[in-house]
């Protein structure tokens, strides 16, 4: 998030709200079919370098912060995750 230019108290207070996060089980398709697309994508990043140290975090982080998301309570019902931080930072 360095990257993107969030500020120190703004990276803080997300990492501290993933920590606080519950990974449960889930019947939704809707979710279920993004976690798989998230997990191809990012497997398919991942081949293309030779070995594991050579793997781009840069470039995992691009297509996490610049990937589609889809937010039925938005009044954007479309957005990208680096985009959704800036709103709540405006908020």
């Amino acid at each position: 998030m360095q990257r993107y230019r969030f500020g120190p108290i703004f990276i803080k207070r997300e990492i501290d709200e993933a920590n606080d996060l519950v990974v449960a089980k889930t019947d939704s398709r809707s979710m279920l079919s993004y976690m798989n697309q998230t997990i191809f994508q990012l497997e398919y990043d991942c081949s293309k370098f030779s070995t594991y140290e050579d793997i781009s975090l840069n470039l995992l982080e691009d297509r996490m912060m610049n990937h589609l998301y889809c937010l039925k309570e938005h009044r954007h019902r479309f957005t990208t995750a680096k985009d959704y931080f800036k709103t709540i930072i405006q908020e």
